[in-house]
């Protein structure tokens, strides 16, 4: 599969870099063969083979690819939705470079947690496409035991080198699901109604990471001070959407956060130590930094 996709990725990159005019078969045929890294024949694609995987693509990811009739392959009408799409692919692609091109060997690194199942993602790009149920087994993390799970698949979302699923269970609450947890997924033939108000960035917009509180808890502004060195990259690689600077000296950052207070964000906050101050709330500032002058006070 790892393979597949990287063949995926370097046709559309070829055709993208040929914009509107298009690209010739024996143009996007050279290629695939020139930067897959294998030097395997197989990568040397064959007319039938270049048809089937333009079949691939857009049944697995809505990408369409077309002959304009002069012999010039183009990717038709690149919607949002479509550019999408490629980034997942590009982002899947990159993950599986050093293990397709032996010779990058020790000249890439990525995080040293492996990107697991993402060989499920197209199976799941075209549940979501075509709104089908699909069946897994789901491994807990509290005791391994695994359960048979029913979803109607929302959408799917990446977060700290993981991939999660989300849908509506079969007890009808929208649950998250890690892909490094699930086997024996299968797509069934039958069909759910999507609901349209459903959207995924906005489900997650108060969420730090894949935890979502019930509806019974708010989000709220948490007020936190950065050192200067800790300030400046914080500055450049937000902790949240939500953030915004509400002073910045050169010897410290303060930032607003709006989220729900969960326990992945407890987690990133106490791994800062004593480069960030919890500013506010005081529920979060005790929880988190019990030993300040402020809660001793």
């Amino acid at each position: 599969m790892a393979e597949k996709l990287n063949r995926y990725v370097l046709i559309i990159q070829v055709l993208r870099r040929y914009g509107e005019q298009g690209a010739r078969f024996e143009e996007i045929q050279d290629y695939v063969f020139r930067n897959s890294g294998t030097q395997d024949p197989e990568d040397n694609i064959s007319q039938r083979t270049f048809q089937r995987y333009i079949h691939n693509i857009k049944d697995s990811f809505g990408i369409q690819i077309a002959c304009n009739g002069l012999g010039y392959y183009v990717i038709e009408q690149e919607s949002s939705e479509q550019k999408l799409s490629i980034r997942l692919l590009e982002a899947i692609h990159l993950y599986s470079l050093p293990a397709i091109d032996g010779s990058l060997n020790g000249r890439i690194q990525l995080d040293e947690r492996p990107l697991k199942g993402k060989e499920m993602i197209p199976e799941i790009i075209k549940a979501l496409r075509e709104n089908l149920k699909v069946k897994f087994t789901y491994q807990k993390f509290v005791d391994n035991s695994f359960t048979e799970r029913d979803l109607d698949p929302y959408g799917i979302k990446e977060y700290n080198n993981r991939w999660y699923l989300v849908g509506m269970d079969s007890d009808k609450k929208i649950k998250v699901f890690g892909l490094d947890r699930i086997g024996s997924f299968r797509i069934t033939p039958e069909r759910f109604t999507f609901p349209k108000e459903f959207n995924l960035s906005e489900y997650f917009r108060y969420c730090f990471g894949v935890t979502r509180p019930d509806a019974s808890k708010t989000p709220e502004i948490i007020v936190l001070e950065f050192s200067e060195f800790t300030g400046k990259y914080i500055k450049t690689c937000p902790l949240h959407p939500s953030q915004k600077v509400l002073e910045e000296t050169d010897k410290l950052l303060r930032i607003s956060l709006e989220l729900f207070i969960t326990n992945e964000l407890i987690g990133v906050l106490r791994s800062y130590g004593s480069d960030v101050k919890i500013v506010s709330p005081v529920a979060l500032r005790r929880k988190i930094q019990p030993n300040t002058e402020e809660n001793k006070a």
